[in-house]
């Protein structure tokens, strides 16, 4: 086996859990370090996907536990501070955001078999674009928190992240169970 072509392999194949370790831990972090207040849906016929009211992606509600779950694909598992997290994706879901954005990419992480995020990922400038001015425009932009260069907002029960990467034109966008980072899911 070649080395030199393991190590950069190697890299690729874990970019989005990096990506992940580090979206969950910028979660944590800002819930602890930033008084953020609730804020509600500016239009809520934007990205109806993201259940501003219950919490939670498209059918799926936060604390959902994966034994009522039929559709979904193991994908890996990672062990966390908080517990036991295995990520999956769903065998037919829809690659399209908001009927305009092309997604590359969903997984939805459940922590002690309850779903607690979901991760999403475009590809390409135009969707990257057309992402963060659609999140603008659905949770405002009075409402956005800034760090180290993401977009934040904090929802009723969902926290919505924005990490985008200028140099490979893609976004990650995480949303993310408000009580269950609180609460860890232990029960």
């Amino acid at each position: 086996m070649n080395q030199t072509g393991f190590v950069p392999q190697y890299v690729n194949l874990n970019k989005f859990y990096i990506s992940f370790i580090f979206l969950f831990s910028f979660c944590i972090f800002s819930l602890y370090l930033v008084n953020v207040s609730e804020v509600s849906a500016s239009d809520p016929t934007l990205l109806k996907e993201i259940d501003v009211i219950n919490g939670g992606f498209r059918d799926l509600r936060w604390g959902r536990h994966i034994s009522d779950c039929t559709d979904m694909v193991y994908k890996a598992h990672k062990q966390t501070s908080g517990g036991n997290v295995k990520i999956y994706k769903r065998s037919n879901d829809s690659l399209i955001l908001g009927n305009k954005i092309n997604l590359s990419k969903i997984e939805y992480g459940f922590l002690n078999s309850k779903l607690l995020f979901v991760v999403l990922k475009t590809s390409g400038p135009g969707n990257r674009k057309v992402l963060k001015e659609t999140l603008v425009l659905r949770f405002g932009d009075d409402n956005k928190k800034e760090q180290a260069g993401n977009l934040y907002w904090v929802i009723k029960e969902t926290n919505v992240v924005l990490q985008p990467n200028s140099s490979s034109n893609d976004s990650v966008l995480m949303l993310v169970s408000k009580q269950g980072l609180s609460s860890n899911y232990n029960k």
